[in-house]
């Protein structure tokens, strides 16, 4: 019995691992150059009376499965979160605030350019959707909701990964994930 529990332990840790698993951060995902591109068109349209201040962005928070489906082409889907938080400027003075909500899921495909080692390069590409809720509070006004969905993508055509079964990687390219992201990976 010990030698086979041996030989059974040994077969499952030597077979190729097939899903994958990633948690990331991104940032100057689409969803921020969106933002940032209405706000800058607001400040145009109103010839400055409507501006914004204060602005924080989360960047883009990435929870990413894959399975291989050959030894170069990898499936699976993305979920992204980003939100981005202002105040509302009226002739440069505070009069409200708000914040959009952006969540996005997309279908990807990775393909493997070459491995040696631990080290891996590939690229990938998703096409899906974004829906964004946003809030605004003008001062002496009730809180504002509404939503929106869009379709949002992501093409990067430098990836990079270090490790066999967990370990790092780093993406560049263009998409709801950002210009660039980054973060930690396991096999499973």
């Amino acid at each position: 019995t010990t030698l086979f529990l041996v030989t059974f332990a040994f077969s499952v840790s030597s077979q190729e691992r097939k899903s994958e698993l990633k948690l990331g951060i991104g940032v100057a995902s689409t969803n921020f150059i969106i933002n940032s591109m209405s706000d800058f068109l607001s400040v145009g349209l109103t010839g400055g009376t409507y501006s914004t201040g204060n602005k924080v962005f989360s960047g883009s928070y990435i929870l990413n499965y894959k399975h291989s489906v050959s030894r170069s082409l990898s499936l699976g889907a993305s979920l992204s979160y980003c939100n981005v938080n202002a105040d509302i400027l009226l002739n440069n003075e505070k009069q409200g605030y708000y914040k959009n909500n952006y969540f996005t899921l997309a279908p990807e495909l990775d393909l493997r350019y070459f491995s040696l080692g631990a080290f891996s390069m590939y690229g990938n590409l998703g096409v899906g959707a974004t829906w964004c809720k946003r809030y605004n509070k003008l001062n002496n006004q009730d809180k504002n909701s509404d939503n929106n969905v869009f379709v949002n993508f992501q093409v990067n055509p430098v990836g990079i990964k270090v490790g066999n079964n967990f370990g790092a990687f780093a993406e560049a390219g263009f998409g709801y994930k950002g210009i660039i992201n980054a973060g930690l990976f396991c096999k499973f």
